[in-house]
């Protein structure tokens, strides 16, 4: 009893977009205010879901859910089984009539408890084609239900290639992302950066790997602004714009993880991109804190989408700490690349 109902508590406590504890931008709310951190242990491991690009999407293969570990005091490593968070419409996890909450205990047979949860998620549950978790390989899993009493299920399921999603439904404007990577939608002013004085959106798209600091998609993100009107936007106007951001978030998350940024080494520089139409697209790095209170330099990209009927400004930010060249990079472009002013019909 006392199980089901930490775990209902865990997941009323979820918040939209399945943010995760340690996600960079201030505006989310404590993930587990409220909540005994004996009950979740691996929060945000499972989000990791194969290749992180969008080039890899088509090859990814997919149970259709996201997960979390579990606590489990039984376990040396602390690792219980992993509990569903979200189940995406139209995949063999929903065909299943897998819900939210349920618990994998088991899969193929092999017990989930004392297993790192985001290796669990990749080599097991999802996975590269040409591998055992491609599309159109199968699994066996072996679940309880805590909303009906812990009863236990047994499913077969056959894996399917990623989904690709559109950006939110009440967003004017048009882009297409894998499944795999998290989005967050954000209203300005932005409260980390309130002297941003703009109105609009800002979409933030993060690659799987974003949190995993040895991953080539560590950091990596997608920024999409949508501002009202058409304010001038040059090369000095995006590096003070970003030393801005970055210093709000900086201060942010050292109060979040009990650190004190300094905030003169919060620095950027941005200067038009050789070859590109003048005020079309820029290039520079921005300097900021991550979330351990260390120094970070993040490679920028910038791209201006001309809307000119729209009534808005759209500004295309890329991000990413590995060099421009380096492949994470075709992936942000990708994401980009899918950008239409209009959202499509």
């Amino acid at each position: 009893m006392r199980y089901r109902l930490l775990l209902h508590r865990f997941l009323r406590h979820r918040l939209p977009h399945h943010r995760l504890p340690d996600r960079s931008s201030p505006r989310r709310r404590p993930l587990l205010r409220g909540l005994p951190l004996s009950l979740v242990m691996g929060l945000g491991m499972a989000f990791l879901a194969g290749p992180a690009g969008a080039a890899a999407a088509a090859l990814e293969g997919t149970l259709g859910f996201t997960t979390a570990a579990l606590f489990d005091a039984d376990q040396t490593s602390k690792r219980g089984d992993l509990v569903i968070l979200e189940v995406w419409d139209g995949t063999p996890a929903a065909a299943a009539g897998l819900q939210r909450g349920d618990v994998i205990v088991a899969i193929d047979g092999v017990p989930v408890a004392g297993k790192d949860a985001g290796q669990v998620f990749k080599s097991q549950l999802h996975g590269s084609a040409g591998g055992p978790g491609g599309p159109g390989s199968k699994v066996h899993l072996t679940l309880v239900r805590p909303a009906e009493g812990m009863r236990q299920l047994r499913v077969d399921l056959q894996r399917v290639a990623l989904p690709i999603r559109q950006n939110p439904a009440f967003e004017t404007f048009g882009y297409r992302v894998p499944r795999s990577w998290r989005l967050e939608s954000y209203s300005f002013p932005l409260p980390w950066s309130p002297r941003l004085a703009y109105q609009g959106i800002e979409d933030v798209l993060f690659v799987p790997d974003f949190t995993d600091r040895k991953a080539p998609g560590y950091h990596g993100l997608v920024w999409v602004w949508w501002l009202d009107g058409h304010p001038a936007v040059d090369a000095a106007m995006l590096q003070g714009l970003l030393i801005e951001y970055f210093r709000g978030l900086s201060q942010e998350r050292g109060t979040n993880n009990k650190f004190t940024p300094r905030l003169e080494n919060v620095t950027a520089r941005v200067s038009a991109a050789a070859g590109a139409p003048a005020g079309t697209a820029f290039r520079g790095e921005a300097v900021t804190y991550n979330r351990q209170g260390e120094l970070i330099t993040l490679q920028v990209e910038v791209e201006l989408p001309r809307c000119p009927d729209a009534g808005h400004e759209a500004i295309l930010f890329r991000l990413a700490t590995q060099p421009p060249a380096t492949p994470i990079w075709k992936d942000l472009r990708t994401v980009t690349g899918t950008f239409r002013c209009r959202r499509a019909a």
